[in-house]
């Protein structure tokens, strides 16, 4: 499937991480989702109803970000690429999860965790 509708650098500060300062302290964290799914109706339609509302799929990413923590980044991006597959009818979903600023010992930008599920 090459038709995709993608949403961008989603940003949320929340608590998740494995020390528990992490827990407590919120961070920045940015994700990125892909749908993949036909969208040749919504093409010749115009209709919302004949696609998937990025505005939903933004929510439902929201409200696993700001859900109950989590000490994985893994755990986070499984959790919204089974929202996502259990909510519309997507060939696929890729979800990337980032945390901005890593606990990590040097300088360093971001740490990333990308998964790909299918339906």
């Amino acid at each position: 499937m090459s038709d995709m509708i993608r949403l961008h650098d989603l940003r949320f500060q929340v608590c998740h991480g494995v020390l528990e300062h992490e827990r407590r302290v919120a961070q920045e964290f940015a994700v990125d989702v892909t749908v993949s799914l036909d969208l040749g109706a919504a093409g010749q339609s115009d209709r919302i109803q004949d696609t998937v509302n990025y505005s939903d799929v933004a929510d439902v990413v929201a409200g696993v970000m700001q859900g109950p923590s989590k000490k994985l980044i893994e755990s986070l991006a499984e959790s919204i690429c089974d929202e996502v597959l259990g909510n519309w009818p997507v060939s696929t979903v890729r979800v990337r999860v980032r945390k901005m600023a890593p606990p990590l010992k040097l300088v360093a930008g971001w740490v990333e965790v990308e998964l790909e599920r299918h339906a």
